[in-house]
């Protein structure tokens, strides 16, 4: 194992792969443990989406609190440990304890005049945090719906909440859950969670005025959107969502004009991924050393990929 870790992340095999082998037998567990017992917790805080997908929240939470033992038994080794403190991207990992609901912030008590949220239970379609997290900046689906779970203001009894927020990884879900579906098939599959939305026990109370939805990406993807939400409260971050893009490379989208109401919706920015944010902060210069005060990260409009630049012009001239 410190042979592995010993060299670089970069060019990993298949992380789960390594725990697995260092997880065979509890012999090779302990012989991993004091040959290299920082990296054994690299590689269960790196394995921890795999962890989930496999054997769910519980498994995920038996997996950090081992992390957090190991690294207690060995805490004073931490800073000297270069493979640690230099080659272990510890940004790709700090959102945990946010997701994971251990974040210092939630043990605070709500205060007297915040709304009380009610956070439904949408199973498979907000059920993998740790993976869907790393879907990148549309990764708000998941941030919003573990801050709001995990949160002081939440409460269990619906009879004592001001809003309801019903959670769906929407960007999770079309990247990755209907990967090799057909288009029949994934407009049987979006048709299936607008009528689990349609559905929600409470959503008739106040016919959904009450309700708050997020989408995380430039299409807002569930089907029957406007009358689903036509009252309810929509978080966005865009307020001119695409749509109407038919298949084929030829085609133009449009931008949605009147998606958005202002009276009862609102904006949000979209998720900078923590390893995006530490980048971004380690080229950062003190104000008056600046010349622009933003900065743009992602693929320009002369990105060398034909696809985005394809994109850009879709956008750009409809």
């Amino acid at each position: 194992l410190s042979q592995v870790l010993g060299t670089s992340f970069k060019g990993w095999p298949d992380v789960m792969v390594i725990l697995n082998k260092a997880n065979a037998s509890s012999e090779a567990y302990k012989a991993s443990v004091e040959d290299c017992a920082l990296g054994l917790a690299a590689v269960l805080l790196h394995s921890l989406p795999g962890i989930e997908s496999s054997q769910g929240q519980a498994g995920v939470q038996r997996a950090y609190e081992e992390v957090s033992r190991i690294r207690s038994e060995v805490s004073q080794f931490e800073e000297s440990d270069c493979r640690w403190t230099r080659m272990v991207n510890h940004g790709m990992f700090a959102h945990y304890p946010m997701l994971l609901g251990i974040d210092a912030r939630f043990i605070q008590q709500c205060p007297p005049d915040a709304p009380r949220i009610f956070v439904y239970d949408m199973k498979g379609i907000a059920d993998q945090p740790l993976s869907c997290a790393r879907i990148g900046f549309w990764a708000s689906e998941v941030y919003i719906d573990r801050f709001l779970r995990h949160s002081p203001c939440r409460v269990l009894d619906w009879r004592k909440a001001d809003l309801f927020f019903a959670p769906a990884y929407l960007t999770c879900w079309e990247l990755q859950k209907t990967r090799g579906f057909t288009l029949a098939e994934k407009d049987q599959s979006a048709q299936a969670l607008a009528d689990q939305v349609r559905d929600l026990p409470h959503w008739k109370r106040r016919e959904g005025l009450d309700h708050v939805f997020l989408f995380g990406a430039s299409a807002w993807q569930l089907p029957r959107w406007r009358d689903l939400f036509a009252r309810s409260i929509v978080l966005a971050v865009e307020s001119r969502p695409i749509f109407d893009c038919p298949s084929g490379k030829d085609v133009y989208c449009k931008h949605c004009e009147d998606c958005f109401q202002p009276w009862k919706d609102l904006v949000m920015p979209p998720v900078t991924p923590r390893p995006v944010a530490s980048s971004l902060l380690s080229h950062s210069k003190p104000m008056e050393d600046r010349q622009y005060v933003m900065a743009w990260h992602g693929q320009h409009a002369e990105a060398a990929d034909e696809e985005v630049r394809r994109a850009y012009t879709i956008t750009n001239e409809t």
